[in-house]
């Protein structure tokens, strides 16, 4: 239920925020913004102090609620993806995406799967 809350919750905060953004002309909203839960990834055509004040005002929405980390440059790591600038994108604009697998990734949940069907054959006899 966690999940959908946060969302829920998360959704109320972008909406907000948009409505923030049409009263304040140096607010800007994104050109791209897509949000998974409580991770968000967005892209503008601003600069880094544009960026920085739009970080800063989005952060004063909660106390409870902040982007904390960001990344400038051609290339970044988001969620299970890497996203980067390729050879394309000055002439077409498109990003690159490839399939990025984090440190932390131990394929757990299959050995989760494995143990849980294996005590349920055992605990209720099934075969």
């Amino acid at each position: 239920m966690a999940p959908i809350l946060t969302n829920m919750y998360m959704a109320m905060l972008e909406n907000e925020f948009k409505m923030k953004c049409k009263t304040d002309p140096k607010l800007i909203w994104l050109v791209l913004f897509k949000r998974f839960i409580d991770d968000g990834f967005g892209i503008t055509k601003g600069n880094r102090e544009d960026v920085i004040y739009w970080i800063e005002k989005y952060n004063e929405l909660r106390k409870t609620v902040q982007i904390d980390k960001y990344n400038w440059g051609n290339a970044l790591d988001y969620m299970d993806l890497f996203i980067y600038k390729g050879d394309a994108f000055h002439t077409d604009g498109k990003l690159f995406v490839s399939i990025h697998q984090k440190e932390t990734f131990k394929f757990m949940y299959l050995i989760a799967l494995f143990i849980k069907d294996t005590l349920s054959r055992t605990m209720f006899g099934a075969s």
